[in-house]
């Protein structure tokens, strides 16, 4: 049985749990490679996969907002 997903609710819990995993298992990655061997750590990598996760959390917060716009216009009806 398939369920109709009118709000696209299913749809953005989609979207933002794999931002959220990737953002976890970045940074979760991240310590480990430090906790392991800090001198070896390359620092450009580092800040690479920062970067990289920062994109990831603008992404998160531009979902989030896009959703509060759609409520937001909901509410205004």
């Amino acid at each position: 049985m398939r369920i109709e997903d009118p709000t696209g609710e299913k749809n953005f819990l989609h979207d933002i749990s794999n931002v959220i995993a990737i953002v976890q298992g970045t940074v979760q990655m991240l310590i480990r490679k430090i906790q392991k061997n800090p001198d070896e750590a390359k620092m450009e990598d580092i800040v690479a996969k920062l970067e990289a996760t920062t994109k990831s959390i603008t992404r998160l917060i531009d979902l989030l907002n896009a959703r509060r716009d759609v409520h937001r216009a909901s509410e205004a009806k």
